[in-house]
């Protein structure tokens, strides 16, 4: 593989940062009530959080009781049409 299809570890790091910004930036327009942008940030950090953290709990147990990788990948994949189905359900921002 060539070196040029790929980003070096630390322009990775910058364009996340870049999307993150961005990504917190519309996070704080859609809020429904400024007055309360504190405590609406840190329930979408958390929700943000819980799904970082459930995954290799979920995975370890699939891991420990199968003794192999091979349902991994049905249940990620079940798990992000779930959350499209979910998010199918928003109508609009307020």
């Amino acid at each position: 593989m060539s070196s040029s299809t790929h980003c070096s570890p630390g322009s990775r790091d910058w364009v996340t940062g870049v999307y993150l910004s961005v990504d917190q930036a519309l996070l704080v327009d859609v809020l429904p009530d400024k007055q309360t942008a504190g405590k609406d940030l840190a329930i979408l950090n958390m929700s943000t959080t819980a799904g970082a953290t459930a995954g290799p709990i979920i995975t370890s147990t699939i891991v420990g009781i199968t003794g192999a990788y091979f349902l991994t990948f049905p249940v990620a994949i079940l798990a992000a049409v779930v959350g499209a189905l979910l998010v199918i359900w928003i109508k609009t921002v307020r």
